[in-house]
């Protein structure tokens, strides 16, 4: 995605102190969504991207691990210092914070890219962050 066509995406203010403070983030979602290959799709560009944009380390998981190799990662494991993003398919395209757990929605599976996308972009100074 271009930044021009992600630019009026929502991300809360505090989205972008909570990653900033970070050196370890989680990325997680439900493997059983229909939509699950557009989640998986945002988890590897974000454990691609933020490692750069960050100097983080990215844990990968699932909120239903059982049968694979990652982690069983879900919002209620997100604390001080290891934040956990949460793909979803939601009622909005943005990204939100649920106490220590940034909850990025798309009502479309392309639209977890494009807030993917929005808070890469801004968190690599490409645009104004914004809140």
């Amino acid at each position: 995605n271009h930044p021009t066509s992600v630019e009026t995406i929502e991300v809360e203010s505090q989205v972008w102190d909570l990653l900033s403070k970070a050196r370890v983030v989680g990325v997680t979602y439900n493997q059983s969504d229909d939509r699950a290959d557009s989640l998986a799709g945002g988890q590897f560009v974000l454990e691609q991207n933020l490692p750069g944009a960050l100097n983080v380390f990215v844990q990968r998981g699932l909120l239903n691990a059982s049968g694979t190799d990652l982690l069983d990662m879900s919002c209620p494991d997100a604390r001080d210092g290891f934040p956990v993003v949460l793909l979803k398919v939601g009622d909005g395209t943005r990204a939100r914070l649920d106490g220590s757990c940034v909850v990025v929605e798309g009502i479309v599976g392309a639209d977890i890219q494009r807030v993917v996308d929005r808070i890469l972009f801004g968190l690599a100074g490409v645009m104004p962050r914004g809140g």
